[in-house]
């Protein structure tokens, strides 16, 4: 008996397991373990990479490529762009009395990076890292968030579509950019969120995370906030709360919209039509409805013959 029960609950527990792993969020990651990272891809020991950090990084080609990798590890570095700041800068802590941190690492980027060739990454990435590292403020130990590469977010919005079934039917809608105005959007939208570490069931959406992945400066404005918390006050479930504040907090800032509807264009022609779940049933099937409910419930289903062995505890 011990050991039924045993299984039972491991059998019970093995999609909450499967759904753990299949959301891979939020992405953490210091500084350190960045560099860590990147110094096992490049062989280097722990005593180079110390030696190398006790010298405020001195600068050849090992140093160089090594540092170029914990910026892009980061999600901080942008082949076109260069340094995002937004990413970057959530790595290093000011002190209290400086006040001018953030003109001398804007001037220290336009006199030692600008001047640089697009081509020279290494030399571009390296440069605008020692800005920070020298100007911004002490690098801080804890993790930080690591803003998601669109294809990540894309993937995460087409493992919602499979999460809750979306229907043929509104995925092509979806995939034709007409998404607000379908039922399914709310509870995408709040897979999505919840998935990816954005909203959380205790303290609500994370704006710095909001902020941190797209860099627009207007999500931590004292305007979104006070309509984020008007929201929370005005819906307390969680996929409307969240649908609201998307709808009147963040839409006209955030391209969640061309995300969804290109993640959508993208699942359908990589998934064959006959797998993707119908349309809904329309609402005379339902219950309450005019015409007769029509259902097969689960208990509808006849028990068989007592002779055959019962598994997980149901006998039929």
């Amino acid at each position: 008996m011990k050991i039924q029960h045993t299984i039972t609950a491991v059998a019970l527990m093995l999609p909450t397991l499967t759904l753990a792993a299949f959301w891979e969020s939020p992405f953490l990651k210091s500084l350190g373990e960045a560099q860590q990272e990147c110094a096992e891809y490049q062989g280097i020991s722990n005593e180079t990479v110390e030696h190398y950090a006790r010298n405020g990084y001195p600068d050849n080609s090992c140093v160089r490529e090594l540092v170029h990798c914990i910026v892009f590890t980061v999600n901080a570095w942008n082949e076109v762009s260069g340094i995002q700041d937004h990413v970057i800068s959530q790595f290093f802590n000011p002190a209290p009395s400086d006040s001018s941190y953030q003109d001398r690492t804007k001037d220290c980027l336009r006199e030692t990076v600008d001047c640089l060739p697009k081509h020279d990454q290494e030399g571009r990435a390296y440069n605008s890292f020692l800005c920070y590292y020298r100007n911004y403020g002490n690098v801080v130990q804890e993790r930080k968030y690591v803003p998601y590469f669109d294809l990540i977010r894309e993937r995460y919005f087409k493992d919602s579509f499979v999460v809750k079934s979306v229907p043929r039917n509104v995925l092509r809608q979806f995939a034709a950019g007409d998404i607000l105005n379908t039922e399914q959007f709310a509870g995408v939208f709040y897979t999505y969120a919840l998935g990816a570490g954005f909203y959380d069931l205790v303290d609500g959406l994370n704006l710095e995370r909001v902020y941190v992945q797209f860099g627009i400066p207007e999500i931590l404005s004292e305007s979104t906030r006070c309509c984020v918390t008007s929201v929370r006050r005005q819906y307390p479930e969680g996929p409307k709360r969240v649908e609201e504040t998307f709808k009147q907090c963040l839409q006209h800032l955030l391209p969640s919209l061309q995300t969804i509807q290109k993640s959508a264009q993208e699942y359908l022609e990589e998934t064959p039509e006959h797998v993707l779940p119908l349309p809904s049933p329309p609402s005379c099937h339902k219950c309450g409805s005019p015409a007769p409910c029509k259902t097969c419930g689960i208990t509808d289903i006849p028990h068989f013959n007592v002779h055959r062995p019962c598994y997980n505890g149901q006998c039929y």
